[in-house]
């Protein structure tokens, strides 16, 4: 059960590793990897316990100790992904801090004027309207 509350934990924190290095949309793809670098690892710990040992304090310690060297490979792949340029931006509403680029951590609502941070990714939380993407033609 635990590890299940692991899981979680390091799923939410890997799904923002790979949002900061502008791979938002693809946040699920590593969360499975980390799930199957988890249990693979597990899996291959326990393998080796069993073989060195048909003692369950040899082998579930060991389990324990893949399945943390097989997150560490999950997030350190995750950080060796080269960071991808968010898109510029053309529209005012929604443009960065330097006024011409698009920011994946805010945006402005163009109706209400709130700024929104990058956990209101749809929708301003203010008034409801929705995010203009970073294609759309200035006005």
């Amino acid at each position: 059960m635990i590890e299940l509350i692991v899981l979680l934990i390091l799923g939410r924190k890997i799904g923002e590793v790979a949002s900061d290095r502008g791979y938002g949309t693809k946040r699920g793809r590593y969360r499975l990897l980390l799930v199957l670098s988890w249990f693979g690892g597990e899996i291959a710990g326990i393998l080796i316990g069993v073989i060195l040992s048909r003692s369950f304090f040899i082998y579930y310690p060991l389990g324990l100790v893949g399945a943390v060297i097989g997150a560490w490979i999950a997030f350190g792949t995750v950080a060796r992904l080269p960071v991808q340029e968010p898109p510029k931006a053309e529209a005012d509403g929604y443009a960065g801090s330097s006024g011409n680029e698009f920011s994946w951590s805010q945006w402005t609502c163009p109706e209400c004027g709130a700024a929104n941070t990058r956990y209101d990714r749809i929708k301003c939380f203010q008034c409801g309207a929705l995010r203009p993407s970073a294609e759309t033609p200035k006005e």
